[in-house]
């Protein structure tokens, strides 16, 4: 039902690659999409982190399908191994996002007094294939992460408009 919804509102499926007008198509390495409570997302242009809910040009746009064409082939992806510790955190994972440098998901808060106190030690977990085999995963400061996600979004949505740009002047 939602995939019919999505497909009629002409938004049912997103890509890792980038298409400007007269360039072959190549891996948007700027792409940031998110699976969060059994949604998925992606920037697309929006200047913001498509998880956490704050943008400041739009939403990340809700899709049905993201195609991982050119994404699946580079090292954070073809060389990912998800075993142990890091297969049961992601497996209880609420939220992951995708990037060109893995996956990331928010950890369960530690028990903390107060909730400033929590949102000091809140942490990211970090999965890819270009870590070490001996590193399989990593604990990140969420704040970091969100910092990372917000640069990502807002060079997507720069070059979208760049894109777009060049194609209106292309055409005129």
């Amino acid at each position: 039902r939602e995939v019919s919804r999505l497909a009629a509102a002409g938004r049912w499926m997103a890509s890792d690659r980038r298409h400007a007008r007269g360039v072959a198509p190549r891996l948007n390495d700027a792409l940031v999409a998110c699976w969060s409570e059994g949604a998925l997302y992606v920037s697309a242009g929006a200047e913001g982190d498509p998880c956490s809910g704050y943008t400041r040009r739009g939403a990340g746009r809700q899709v049905a399908l993201l195609h991982l064409s050119s994404l699946k082939r580079q090292p954070a992806f073809s060389q990912l191994r998800i075993e142990g510790e890091a297969a049961a955190s992601l497996a209880a994972a609420r939220q992951i996002t995708l990037t060109e440098h893995g996956l990331w998901w928010p950890l369960p808060s530690p028990n903390a007094s107060s909730a400033s106190e929590a949102a000091q030690h809140h942490q990211h977990a970090w999965l890819s294939g270009l870590a070490s085999p001996d590193a399989a995963w990593f604990r990140l400061s969420s704040k970091g992460v969100r910092a990372y996600l917000l640069g990502l979004s807002a060079r997507d949505a720069a070059r979208r408009r760049r894109d777009a740009a060049g194609c209106a002047r292309a055409t005129s």
